[in-house]
């Protein structure tokens, strides 16, 4: 029933792979071509890019409209079924992710948001169906797609194992996988949202905050020689720090003062993702600091001093 709309995205890539390998192949982005029967050959090339283009087109509305009845189905379904996720649903959930970003159609795109922001939130998952569910969420999180269908897949991880975290306590392992993984994603946004859906986590106990965790992400983020792990690793002490908004675990003064050595790391990603995560803390535990700052020694609040409260560094 949806395959003119994985043929969308198919024929999309191909043709942007195909225009890529040709502008690629010579400097100056254009194929050379024989002198004679330029005319021709100029001819035939935009004859064959107008018949790509009226294709894709004809493809794209194909698939608009089936995606339309689709989704009235699901949301139908989703609302009358006591299973509340079928399994023939499952393979789905890459296409509501593309196309809740997807501005071609802003009806279409609102739908695919509701599903995924609203629907999914609330939704059921059974124990049978979450293992292809985390199956779903590695494909989408590990493959060359759009970095859009990324964040969103993301938004929908964390709410949906948030909602149902006791089906998917099985698959921990796997999920903190994802996550981990999705913190060395080349895309910023794609970093920063696996953050907020591993802080999420942290927090609702889903995963447990070990000596081994904060170990990993503290050599991560010390890697000089790889900027993108070195980030990860900052998000993932921060995703730490925000688990904890008004408390102050035995571990966390030392997360803070490993996280506080990158207030002036040369990368203005890293510097910027130290400043949110301080400014967080101190708005969060501001309130009840006085018997917060028992948890810490006097050097760590002198750091701590320096970095809030210093007109140096505004937090």
């Amino acid at each position: 029933m949806l395959s003119s709309c994985w043929d969308e995205v198919r024929m999309v890539r191909d043709l942007e792979f195909t225009t890529s390998a040709s502008n690629g192949s010579n400097g100056n982005g254009s194929l050379s071509v024989p002198a004679t029967n330029g005319t021709s050959s100029d001819s035939m090339h935009h004859s064959a890019s107008n018949a790509s283009l009226a294709e894709v087109s004809e493809v794209k509305k194909q698939a608009r409209l089936t995606l339309r009845a689709a989704i009235s189905f699901v949301f139908s379904t989703c609302n009358q079924s006591y299973d509340a996720y079928p399994p023939s649903f499952i393979p789905m959930l890459p296409l509501w992710c593309h196309y809740s970003n997807d501005i071609g159609d802003e009806d279409l795109q609102k739908n695919c948001s509701s599903l995924c922001a609203g629907q999914m939130e609330a939704i059921y998952i059974s124990p049978e169906n979450a293992p292809a569910v985390v199956v779903q969420f590695q494909q989408i999180l590990s493959s060359p797609c759009w970095w859009k269908s990324k964040v969103a897949a993301l938004n929908m991880l964390r709410m949906l194992v948030f909602s149902n975290r006791y089906v998917f306590r099985k698959h921990r392992d796997e999920i903190g996988m994802i996550l981990v993984n999705s913190l060395n994603d080349n895309q910023i946004e794609v970093r920063e949202r696996a953050t907020d859906a591993l802080s999420t986590l942290l927090q609702a106990k889903f995963f447990e905050t070990t000596p081994e965790l904060v170990a990993k992400f503290s050599q991560a983020a010390h890697l000089k020689d790889d900027l993108i792990q070195a980030h990860g690793g900052v998000l993932g002490l921060s995703a730490i720090i925000l688990a904890f908004p008004y408390s102050v675990p035995e571990f966390l003064p030392g997360v803070l003062m490993t996280i506080c050595r990158f207030a002036t790391d040369k990368n203005a990603a890293i510097r910027e993702a130290v400043k949110r995560t301080l400014s967080e803390f101190k708005r969060t535990h501001q309130d009840s600091w006085r018997e917060h700052e028992q948890q810490f020694n006097e050097d760590q609040l002198m750091v701590l001093r320096d970095l809030l409260i210093s007109p140096n560094y505004y937090v």
